[in-house]
């Protein structure tokens, strides 16, 4: 029956056009779809049941369809409300992720911290670094994570660029011992940092999510 709403959220999204907005809110929408429906099912719905309850909870999709099209929508409350409650809940399911992926990774970089230090005579003066290295890789998780909120998703981008170049500065000053040299690196972060902005600052489809993190 899954399969099922699949094919009904495909069709009703058949002729939109490809973007990565589009598939972002068809992917969520069918995410809330599965959700409503598994949730009927633990009460003991029956499949049909539990599919048209599904199907009817995710309302009309004609407008959201409209609009990603380009066609003309006459916006309501009703509408902004759909769209609002769409996007929290998909903001929701990335938090989680995230927070799920910094519990693993954190305790496993001060095991990775500890083993190094140990096993390598010399290394506890710049084997901390890690730490850094671990914070760059959280926001670079998030990046790729968050799609619902592209202020946030900008904002990992940033993080784990400057984190890593922080955490580049310092292994090659410790290494080399050049620190008279080595601070040229953070020229190169700010032109890393612009370049990155210049191609993902633009969201597809002229798109932009203006909204505070939640």
């Amino acid at each position: 029956m899954e399969e099922k709403i699949k094919s009904y959220v495909e069709g009703v999204f058949r002729d939109v056009p490809k973007s990565e907005r589009a598939e972002n809110i068809k992917s969520e929408i069918l995410q809330n779809l599965t959700d409503k429906y598994r949730d009927l099912k633990r009460e003991g719905r029956d499949d049909e049941e539990a599919y048209a309850i599904a199907i009817s909870s995710g309302g009309d999709l004609s407008g959201i369809v409209a609009d990603l099209k380009g066609e003309n929508v006459k916006y309501s409350y009703a509408y902004e409300k759909q769209f609002e409650k769409m996007y929290d809940k998909q903001y929701k399911r990335e938090k989680k992720k995230c927070a799920a992926f910094s519990s693993c990774l954190w305790p496993l970089t001060v095991c990775i911290y500890f083993l190094i230090s140990f096993l390598i005579p010399g290394i506890w003066g710049i084997s901390w670094i890690i730490f850094i290295l671990a914070a760059a890789i959280n926001n670079l998780y998030a990046f790729f994570v968050f799609k619902s909120n592209p202020r946030r998703k900008s904002q990992a981008l940033k993080s784990s660029v400057w984190i890593g170049v922080v955490a580049l500065y310092l292994i090659l000053s410790f290494t080399t011992g050049r620190w008279d040299i080595t601070w040229l690196i953070f020229i190169l972060g700010i032109a890393v940092s612009n370049l990155l902005h210049a191609i993902t600052g633009k969201n597809e489809d002229g798109f932009d999510n203006e909204e505070d993190d939640k």
